[in-house]
């Protein structure tokens, strides 16, 4: 958007040109994304003053949209000039509107910089998704905000706002600020979110490896290449989950599945020190609007005191790491631990066991526990 209204208020044919019957197609057959774009006209002419006004139509994936463009004259700076962009598609609307202050210097535009609010709104999410063929739970709307600021090979994204509210009941929220939005450098995100609660039919139980998660929050730091969670707390209706670290979490691949699903391929998610992580699963998502399709493999190595919620600070390398293999999926509908094999042996003061496993995991017909626990000197 900055680079365009660049375009305006530099070159000289710019506020005089009109483009029609125009088609381009996109096709990443790895990504699984078929895109087509159609556009039935652009015009662009002078306005009264010397300013720039643009409109455009057409269609995307078979969805118009409309685009509204107006740059406004020079003012008394005549080095600054206010521009507002407008987009309206599918439901979705979008605006950018700010300043834009251009190098006047005989040699170019790398001391151009913009200054602009930008605000989004989808109120039906199901509709603005589907013209990606994008398929999934997603009743719901969503809102964006914030600031857009800079030179124009190094924007500063501040005041973020995003938020989505789902028809289910559950939202997600993410603030705060990005140093360079073009290099994805300088993170600096909170986190929230807040899952309804979903009733079971009468006089069934919830099962007993279910997770039961029902929120979290926490930060986001980094950069657009390694993507480090900060302080995530997880609240759960079963157990009390708490990292103070949880990344980097890596994937190689977002993808479209056939039926409309993005999915993550190769997710990698590190909890902990990264010298001697908590907790190091991989697998997939296969379907990260809903949070369904999960299936992650992994070690995990947590003191034992920590993992239990146990009040032994001082004790707590007596007690050693609690470290094997756990398998997470939410095969039966509920995310929760399919298997898990773990044991302490480099405590002083106990062993301990552990082996769970679910048989007949669609129908969660039986469960399986092992354990023991053998403490020498129990005070």
């Amino acid at each position: 958007v900055a680079e365009t209204v660049g375009d305006f208020v530099r070159s000289p044919f710019a506020s005089d040109f009109v483009l029609r019957d125009a088609k381009v197609d996109y096709v990443n057959e790895e990504n699984g994304f078929d895109l087509h774009y159609v556009f039935d006209e652009i015009a662009s002419h002078p306005s009264d003053g010397g300013g720039v006004d643009v409109e455009g139509t057409g269609r995307f994936n078979d969805e118009p949209w409309r685009l509204e463009v107006d740059v406004d004259p020079p003012g008394e700076d005549e080095d600054r000039r206010k521009f507002v962009f407008a987009v309206n598609h599918a439901g979705l609307k979008v605006a950018f509107a700010g300043n834009y202050a251009f190098d006047t210097s005989f040699f170019g535009t790398e001391s151009d910089a913009v200054d602009m609010t930008v605000t989004a709104s989808a109120p039906q999410l199901n509709r603005s998704l589907a013209v990606y063929d994008i398929k999934g739970e997603l009743d719901g709307s969503g809102a964006l905000s914030g600031r857009l600021a800079g030179s124009l090979d190094e924007l500063a994204l501040s005041e973020l706002a995003l938020k989505l509210a789902f028809e289910s009941g559950d939202t997600y929220e993410v603030t705060g600020d990005i140093a360079d939005l073009m290099q994805g450098t300088g993170l600096a995100l909170k986190l929230k979110g807040a899952f309804a609660k979903k009733q079971l039919p009468e006089g069934e139980a919830r099962p007993i490896y279910d997770i039961g998660v029902t929120g979290f929050r926490g930060r986001i730091e980094g950069s657009r290449d390694s993507v480090l969670i900060r302080d995530f707390r997880v609240t759960t209706s079963a157990i009390r989950t708490k990292f103070r670290d949880i990344g980097p979490i890596t994937a190689e691949r977002l993808y479209k599945t056939d039926d409309g699903r993005l999915g993550l391929y190769d997710v990698v998610v590190l909890a902990g020190d990264p010298k001697r992580p908590s907790v190091r699963v991989a697998g997939t998502v296969k379907d990260i609007i809903g949070f369904k399709g999960v299936s992650l493999n992994g070690q995990i190595d947590f003191l034992t005191a920590d993992l239990f919620d146990l009040a032994a600070e001082e004790s707590a390398e007596a007690l050693g790491h609690l470290f094997g293999d756990v398998t997470i999926s939410d095969a039966d509908g509920s995310l929760g631990i399919e298997s898990l094999s773990a044991t302490v042996t480099d405590s002083s003061l106990l062993e301990l066991s552990v082996d769970l496993a679910i048989d007949d995991l669609p129908e969660a017909n039986e469960l399986t526990f092992a354990t023991h626990l053998d403490i020498e000197k129990f005070k």
